[in-house]
């Protein structure tokens, strides 16, 4: 087990070095297109949108690692009061989906490739270092992993929109709103075969 884990990690690692060149031009790309906007930012979701989001992310995230770490797990923040650890975990998973989400739409816009496991798997390894909770770790990797592929999806299908005239706004507004429908029909095939196979 430990090999298979050590082999996990050092792919992604890999795979995340050999993105590097993408994500820096990528990075370069977003700081000297700052300000450029012009009136195209009128065909794109408003920031108070955007900032709801985050702040939305931030409190589910608090909760998911309210609910899922116990205060002698150990960890970097063992010795923190539960609800400053919580805070830091969700802190740390918000920032990283926010970083992580614009370089890998800037990755896929460019290079139609992203290191989606990558950042997944290192994602749940500091969480793993900082809290010792395996189900805090692979939810907030979770989260990660479905941001991050929401965004390079939206990056890919905002570049056919735009070959056929579409509006942006509505097209980022109808994917944030359609996200829930996968997440929910899973759940509800999942608990149906487990109820007609006993799963696990």
């Amino acid at each position: 087990r430990p090999l298979g884990i050590g082999m996990l990690m050092g792919g992604a690692f890999l795979g995340i070095l050999s993105a590097l060149p993408a994500m820096k031009a990528a990075f370069g790309g977003l700081l000297s297109s700052k300000g450029t906007g012009g009136d195209h930012g009128r065909d794109e979701l408003s920031l108070k949108f955007l900032a709801f989001s985050v702040v939305a992310s931030f409190g589910v995230l608090f909760a998911a690692a309210h609910f899922s770490t116990s205060p002698d797990a150990g960890g970097l923040l063992s010795g923190v009061d539960p609800w400053i650890r919580h805070a830091i975990v969700a802190a740390i998973g918000t920032g990283w989906i926010w970083f992580a989400g614009i370089i890998i739409a800037q990755c896929t816009g460019m290079t139609d490739w992203s290191p989606i496991s990558g950042l997944a798997l290192l994602t749940v390894l500091v969480i793993m270092v900082l809290t010792n909770e395996v189900v805090a770790a692979v939810m907030v990797g979770a989260a990660l992993c479905a941001a991050i592929s929401e965004a390079a999806d939206m990056m890919g299908d905002l570049k056919t929109g735009y070959l056929v005239g579409a509006q942006p706004r509505r097209q980022q507004f109808t994917e944030i709103l359609a996200v829930a429908i996968g997440p929910a029909v899973a759940i509800i095939v999942t608990i149906w075969l487990h109820k007609a196979f006993v799963l696990g």
